[in-house]
C-alpha cells in the first residue's frame, strides 16, 4: 500500500498538477470531476494509513 501510494501520488503530481499550473485551458467538468475524484481517493487512502515513528537512528520499522 505504502509503495502504491507513493508511486500514485507522483503520479498525480506529474499528470494532474502540473499541466493545471502550465495552462491556462478550462477544463471540461467530465475532466475536473475525475481529477477531484482520483484526488479525494487518494486523499482517502492516505488517511487511513497508519502513522509510523521513526527510531532514534532515523529510520523506520520495516
Amino acid at each position: 500500500m505504502n509503495e502504491g501510494l507513493r508511486l500514485l501520488t507522483s503520479a498525480v503530481q506529474l499528470t494532474i498538477r502540473n499541466p493545471a499550473t502550465h495552462s491556462s485551458d478550462q477544463l471540461t467538468l467530465i475532466e475536473a470531476s475525475e481529477r477531484l475524484a482520483v484526488l479525494s481517493l487518494m486523499a482517502r487512502w492516505v488517511e487511513n494509513c497508519e502513522l509510523e515513528q521513526a527510531d532514534e537512528d532515523g529510520g523506520g520499522s520495516d
